[in-house]
Order: structure tokens, then sequence, then C-alpha cells
């Protein structure tokens, strides 16, 4: 699995807990899940950086196996 920084990106406290959050889940996740997860681990997480960082790893070889097909 390539790293945040060999595919460009910039490697931010929310880059880091998004993927692991990915990385950990047995199953497909909603934005709202990741969201609950994310404020469970950080406390306050703003939802449309959560949003931005998804489809960010998503247009990536990092995400792109942990995205569906998106509407």
């Amino acid at each position: 699995v390539p790293s945040l920084q060999t595919v460009g990106l910039k490697s931010t406290p929310v880059r880091r807990d998004v993927l692991g959050v990915l990385r950990k889940a047995t199953t497909p996740l909603s934005v709202d899940e990741i969201l609950e997860m994310l404020q469970s681990i950080r406390g306050k997480t703003d939802r449309v950086t959560v949003y931005r960082t998804i489809n960010t790893l998503c247009e990536t070889q990092i995400g792109r196996a942990s995205c569906r097909e998106r509407v």
C-alpha cells in the first residue's frame, strides 16, 4: 500500500486519520460513519474536510481500493 508521500500528497493529521479508519474497516463505511469515528479519535472534525480528504484519497492509488463508485 503506497504512503501519502509516495502519491504526492502532504501527510496531514486528518489524512492520516481518515486513511487509518479506512484501513481498519472490515466493511464499507459511509462518510457519516467515518466522521463519527474521527470525532471519537480527534474530537471536533469538520464534515467538509472529511469529504475533501476522502475525495482526494479516492483520486490516488491509496484510496482507490477503499472507494466505491461515486454518484
